[in-house]
């Protein structure tokens, strides 16, 4: 009895390590052929973020940028992201990152180890993940990182089998919204915006934001938080206080570009946090002008936005 025993963990000791293995070699594989790389006459400007970004930059119509925002992605993600492709993309001179009022709450920890997203996310971006961030998935939800090995794996058999290791088409970029909910949200919602009596910070999304900072840096790329367009009445704008605070406290040597005031009517959002693309349009448009006129060289950024918005909206009410 005790024979078979042995026999039978022996047995189980190897297929674990042979499961290891191959889990192991198909990342590595992965990794190893992954291209990133980015058409050089948009590498100059990145704009990462979740799908606020996503939905409001049409990088087509802003002259040198690329949109690579994705949608419920956190900075965690977005790290490893960036870190791919600052690997093979030489040209990167700025990185845009989204900072929104709801990018430093503690919900943002279920963007990276929930089990809603983890199949999506972390299956995709488990190849170029280090040991300690496969860590810090599996110790914050154990069972999501086990049950999410099998997906890594057949992802992964699917790159080799189609010889498909482009990765630009899977990472991010401008999503053309089209709806417009705005005016119906707002119908059913009489609340107004107060200030949140209860908030609590995602320390490892912000710490990511600061890897991200820290990654740009040692590779000499100027970075830039930016706050996009949200619709007044979202209620998500009820952290201002904390926001604020965390914004000076944590990045008050990184530049911030806030467009959060540009106008915008009802018929411009998707809803309360989005742009559609009638939106989307007249703010990149507008953000692309503001490039030509040297918006980034200036010594107070802000103060031209604020400048310029104020007489974007007033040439809107001639």
């Amino acid at each position: 009895m005790r024979k078979f025993v042995i026999k039978v963990l022996f047995i189980l000791i190897l297929s674990i390590i042979a499961i290891l293995l191959t889990i192991f070699l198909l990342n590595k594989i992965t990794s190893e052929r992954a291209k990133f790389k980015i058409k050089s006459s948009v590498t100059e400007n990145l704009i990462l973020g979740h799908s606020q970004p996503e939905c409001a930059y049409n990088d087509s119509l802003i002259s040198g940028f690329l949109n690579l925002s994705k949608s419920a992605e956190s900075y965690f993600y977005n790290y490893i992201k960036l870190r791919k492709i600052l690997e093979q993309n030489k040209g990167v001179k700025r990185v845009f990152i989204e900072f929104s009022n709801n990018q430093i709450e503690k919900g943002m920890n279920n963007w990276i180890w929930g089990d809603e997203l983890l199949s999506e996310r972390y299956s995709r971006y488990a190849p170029f993940m280090s040991f300690n961030e496969h860590l810090l998935i599996c110790s914050n939800n154990r069972i999501g990182f086990l049950k999410n090995q099998p997906i890594i794996s057949k992802r992964n058999f699917e790159y080799i089998i189609k010889n498909d290791y482009d990765f630009t088409t899977k990472i991010g970029g401008y999503n053309r919204l089209s709806r417009c909910k705005t005016d119906s949200i707002l119908k059913f919602s009489n609340k107004a915006n107060k200030v949140k009596a209860k908030f609590e910070l995602s320390r490892t999304n912000i710490e990511y934001l600061i890897k991200i900072i820290d990654l740009c840096e040692k590779n000499k790329i100027k970075v830039f938080l930016i706050r996009t367009p949200m619709h007044p009445k979202n209620e998500i704008l009820n952290n201002e206080i904390s926001y604020q605070k965390i914004l000076k406290e944590k990045f008050k040597d990184v530049d911030y570009l806030d467009f959060i005031d540009f106008p915008l009517d009802n018929s411009e959002f998707g809803d309360l946090a989005h742009l559609n693309f009638r939106g989307a349009e007249k703010y990149s448009l507008f953000f692309n002008n503001l490039i030509k006129d040297s918006l980034l060289f200036k010594n107070d950024k802000q103060k031209m936005i604020n400048s310029k918005i104020a007489e974007f909206r007033q040439n809107l009410i001639k």
